[in-house]
């Protein structure tokens, strides 16, 4: 396969800061030879801001604007776009690359990521990723991302997420994205948990975009961020996920986010991140 690469080594309009140095750790890992040895041709792209005093609001949906051309260029070389960010609202240029109202979205996250300015209690933007994505906020600048169309929430399925703000929780209640939490799969098992969900969207889309915020994983064995909230997945939980998304669906492209390498001594998330990578790869 070929792969384009694209690094938005940014968290929070701070280039090479916090999340935003975890781009480059994948690479620095070795990522690019790993793949080259599992027989793909691999190129590496790294998408910058040309104004560095942009506000973080301004700066999150001008590197969305950047990604979506380099996505779609990606995806008409027949390159399989792979993307690296330290921030999840990425996965929007992502998606801005593909036709969005054909494309499904399956979004592994400790968190529910479905705040609005209305909502959060922090003021984190990055909080409010899939919320922008529904069309829940922020519309007027992402109309400005090319190509971008909100996903209609009954095409998103949310796994793993286990904390949540109280008005961000009634919000996701109440919407129709399928949440598959972590509490939920701890009652029976990753494959009968996801199943139903994964039928229902199966029957509107054929093509995914796959979101993996490495704080899914659980940060006792996978330590992959300071904001990774207690008893998330195993990374073998994730990979049996995986691979029953890909037996369903064709994926289009994928975001690996949120990889913070100063709270990851012993590159335990870089190894996961890169298996749950080949396990995408294998048969997309």
């Amino acid at each position: 396969m070929k792969i384009q690469i694209l690094l938005v080594p940014y968290d929070s309009g701070h280039k090479n800061a916090r999340m935003g140095r975890g781009p480059e750790a994948f690479i620095r890992s070795g990522l690019v030879e790993t793949l080259r040895k599992d027989g793909h041709e691999v190129e590496v792209e790294s998408i910058e801001l040309e104004n560095p005093f942009l506000a973080e609001v301004a700066s999150a949906f001008e590197l969305s604007r950047r990604l979506s051309k380099r996505v779609r260029q990606a995806i008409s070389d027949q390159k399989f776009p792979l993307i690296f960010s330290g921030n999840c609202i990425c996965s929007m240029g992502a998606i801005a690359g593909h036709n969005s109202n054909q494309t499904g979205l399956i979004w592994f996250d400790g968190h529910g990521d479905f705040n609005t300015p209305e909502t959060t209690v922090s003021g984190f933007l990055d909080g409010m990723a899939l919320a922008i994505i529904t069309g829940r906020c922020w519309r007027s600048l992402s109309a400005s991302v090319p190509d971008f169309h909100a996903i209609p929430e009954r095409n998103v399925i949310l796994i793993g997420a286990r904390d949540f703000d109280p008005e961000e929780r009634r919000l996701l209640d109440s919407s129709a994205v399928a949440l598959v939490s972590r509490p939920f799969i701890r009652s029976m098992n990753i494959v009968e948990a996801l199943k139903p969900a994964v039928d229902d969207l199966q029957s509107r889309v054929q093509k995914v975009h796959v979101h993996i915020d490495l704080d899914v994983l659980d940060p006792t064995t996978v330590p992959a961020n300071r904001f990774s909230p207690p008893d998330g997945l195993s990374v073998g939980a994730a990979e049996i996920a995986i691979r029953l998304i890909e037996g369903r669906f064709q994926i289009g492209s994928a975001c690996i986010s949120a990889y913070e390498p100063d709270c990851d001594p012993q590159q335990a998330a870089v190894q996961a991140g890169t298996k749950l990578i080949q396990t995408i790869l294998r048969r997309t």
